[in-house]
């Protein structure tokens, strides 16, 4: 409760079916919510907007990181930004970035084994 009080924070959800059986996770988000953190959605490949649930729900603008590669690039470049700016951080070169966010959206939804 502390740090969400005292700290400027960025809350980064990452939705998943595992997520939603964690009381502690759906605690947290209740708290970010109920203090008004910004905060940032991601669903999991095979999770829905129509399986969000609570108060950060299907409404709420999030990036399903298995929609069109074209689209997830666009919002992880999006995120991107809104992180330097909001933080102040340096920014890697581009091609850095690109070949980093590239390789990320390919694991994220390589076919589990």
């Amino acid at each position: 409760r502390t740090r969400f009080l005292e700290y400027d924070l960025h809350v980064i959800f990452i939705h998943s079916a595992d997520y939603y059986k964690s009381p502690v996770s759906l605690n947290e988000m209740g708290a970010a919510w109920a203090l008004k953190t910004k905060a940032t959605s991601f669903l999991v490949p095979g999770f829905g907007f129509s399986d969000m649930k609570g108060v950060i729900n299907g409404d709420r603008i999030s990036t399903k990181l298995d929609n069109d590669v074209n689209e997830v690039k666009d919002k992880l470049n999006q995120f991107r930004r809104l992180l330097v700016e909001e933080f102040n951080l340096a920014s890697v070169p581009d091609i850095t970035w690109e070949e980093a966010r590239d390789k990320f959206i390919e694991e994220i939804n390589r076919p589990k084994a």
